[in-house]
């Protein structure tokens, strides 16, 4: 077994104290205890603009309020530089839905509003990216919505057989 070349040796020890004081240490210690000017801490706040913010990141609180806020936050919709378009994936199409219409809480089929049911957004005729295709469904009615639509139902007909739906 090896013992350490420093077993025993104090701070004081000049072959210690050579080590205990180097470059990166060094810097620090040479900032200790000064304080940013507030110009220096509103560019550090500019350059922290449009930072992502990782789970387990400590950040002020001012700053979170910004975020949930929205202020830093990049552009929704097309000012986002990842918007998609026409090109996005289902889910984020359902999200789309959501979020310009709300969350569902009833069902347009059989007009319940049973809150230990679980409401979704049904796509009507296949057209996913108007807003306006979608109509509020439980589980149950939208599970039923499919199994009774085939793709060579017209739209009209399904329409109709939603809104005469005895389920």
């Amino acid at each position: 077994m090896r013992i350490a070349w420093n077993k025993g040796l104090t701070k004081e020890d000049p072959r210690v104290a050579k080590y205990a004081i180097s470059g990166r240490n060094k810097k620090r210690l040479s900032h200790l205890g000064k304080k940013h000017s507030e110009e220096t801490k509103r560019k550090i706040g500019i350059a922290h603009i449009g930072r992502n913010i990782r789970w387990g990141d400590k950040i002020s609180k001012t700053l979170k309020d910004k975020y949930k806020k929205g202020i830093l936050k990049q552009g929704k919709g097309k000012d986002n530089p990842n918007w998609k378009g026409d090109n996005a994936c289902y889910s984020a199409l359902h999200l789309r839905v959501e979020r310009a219409r709300g969350k569902p809480s009833r069902c347009e089929v059989c007009k319940t509003t049973d809150s230990s049911k679980r409401f979704e957004w049904a796509n009507l005729n296949g057209h996913y990216k108007d807003i306006k295709d979608y109509k509020r469904m439980c589980k149950k009615c939208h599970e039923e919505y499919h199994k009774s639509y085939s793709w060579t139902a017209t739209a009209e007909k399904v329409i109709n057989l939603i809104n005469n739906a005895n389920i």
